[in-house]
């Protein structure tokens, strides 16, 4: 277990700063990924709502822009979890190492 000694100089550690900066600059570029891609589709319903409306047959109450949107919303979500998972753990998986890797060195300095 870190005292609070330990944690205030893992905190203040350059490392570690890095390490919370990428995972934060993720983040905030994954969010604003999402909302651009949905804040253009808004755009389009807005401003070409003809494009969303055809039908997808004769026959189908469905028309494109629901097709569209149930498509948009998958692949979000898809994309998010998936990069967050690939990307996201190992950045995750830093910051333990980090930590573990300074308890150790105080650890070692103890005994």
């Amino acid at each position: 277990m870190m005292h609070g000694t330990d944690w205030s100089q893992v905190v203040k550690d350059p490392r570690f700063t890095t390490i919370i900066r990428r995972k934060w600059l993720l983040n905030f570029g994954l969010s604003a990924a999402m909302m651009i891609i949905y804040a253009a589709y808004v755009l389009i319903m807005i401003l070409a709502p003809q494009w969303l409306l055809p039908a997808l047959s004769p026959s189908n109450p469905f028309n494109v822009g629901l097709l569209l949107t149930l498509i948009l919303l998958l692949f979000i979500m898809v994309a998010m979890i998936g990069f967050l998972l690939l990307r996201g753990n190992d950045t995750h998986a830093d910051i333990h190492r980090f930590i573990a890797q300074h308890r150790d060195e105080n650890s070692a300095t103890d005994a």
